[in-house]
């Protein structure tokens, strides 16, 4: 492990015509970045030379399979350029050479860095609606109170009678169980999403779930049941569907050879 910890932060590079290793931290903009088989890809570089060169990139973008590396297919995209190394990834084959276009926060993987803890400084959105909420009511009272003040002492009241009168309405018109309402209601809430299995760790989370009206999936799938099935097949002006209990029915399984018998003359011919 420590090897490993050890190998992430020194990289291969040319300066000055020679070829050197230096601390990743050390690295420039333009230097030239050498790349092998094994290697922790220490900066966001440009492809320049690559050799059957493929990293892992499934850290930055979530697809699993290694993605090729040359310097032919350029786009402004990094995410789609396949000359485009990201920092933070592994060379798992081949050979490389690149120039550094970024460093530290200033690559892509140090600005979705950057935007998950900003993401995660700012406060909950209830939190955000209850304090607007109390300095509505808190706007009112003190707009209501200086009214009845200047109405009370215009009709010959003290001021002193008027001044507690007033204190009395402010504090009766803001609502003292307003975290409480809260509270209960997110409760509420998480137990009914409980019910229907979802599992809610914070209250504040049920808050922010609320507000949701579409859910888009990527390419991880992490929505689905995991089953790759098919459920129906058109062919031959036929379609064949088998269910859910497709494994321990005996109709689907011969619906299923009558279909792989059908491909089968079709590659024989």
């Amino acid at each position: 492990m420590e090897s490993g910890r050890s190998e992430r932060q020194f990289a291969t590079l040319i300066r000055n015509g020679e070829k050197c290793r230096t601390k990743v931290k050390d690295l420039a903009v333009g230097d030239i970045v050498l790349l092998k088989k094994g290697d922790f890809v220490p900066a966001d570089i440009r492809i320049i030379e690559s050799y059957d060169l493929e990293t892992d990139d499934s850290y930055i973008i979530g697809v699993s399979e290694m993605r090729s590396k040359n310097q032919y297919n350029v786009q402004d995209d990094p995410f789609e350029s396949e000359n485009f190394a990201f920092f933070g990834t592994y060379c798992l084959q081949g050979f490389g050479k690149g120039i550094v276009l970024a460093t530290g926060d200033r690559t892509v993987l140090g600005q979705i860095f950057n935007m998950v803890v900003a993401f995660e400084k700012k406060r909950p959105f209830i939190y955000t609606r209850v304090q607007q909420l109390v300095r509505f009511l808190a706007a009112c009272a003190v707009g209501l109170g200086g009214i009845l003040y200047i109405s009370s002492c215009s009709n010959g009241w003290f001021w002193l009678d008027t001044l507690i009168y007033l204190m009395i309405v402010t504090i009766l018109i803001i609502p003292d169980s307003t975290l409480f309402n809260v509270t209960a209601s997110l409760t509420i809430s998480a137990e009914r999403m409980a019910s229907k299995k979802c599992l809610v760790k914070n209250l504040e989370s049920a808050g922010i779930l609320a507000l949701i009206s579409t859910i888009c999936c990527g390419k991880k799938d992490v929505i689905t049941q995991n089953i790759q099935t098919i459920r129906s097949l058109w062919l031959d002006t036929e379609i064949f569907h088998f269910g859910e209990d497709h494994k321990n029915s005996e109709k689907s399984f011969l619906k299923t050879r009558k279909v792989g018998h059908f491909v089968r003359l079709l590659n024989f011919n």
